[in-house]
């Protein structure tokens, strides 16, 4: 629960620009994901789009997808 500790942490630098119900409202929503995460109920994914240097060997597309496939039923 990083997220929570470190909002704790460094709340008094942004203070002064947000109300306690602001703060509130953050500590719920990083209480909740954090939970999802631990109870990996909420998985995370990442993609990252490239384009494809001509003349450069680079994986294909169907070995992407194979990749892509496996990670998705983790």
């Amino acid at each position: 629960m990083a997220w929570l500790t470190n909002f704790g942490t460094h709340w008094p630098e942004i203070a002064d620009r947000y109300n306690e119900c602001t703060r509130h409202m953050f500590r719920y929503y990083l209480s909740v994901y954090a939970g999802a995460f631990r109870a990996r109920d909420l998985p995370l994914r990442q993609v990252v789009y490239s384009r494809r240097l001509t003349g450069k060997s680079s994986r294909s597309c169907t070995e992407l997808t194979r990749h892509l496939r496996h990670f998705a039923n983790i």
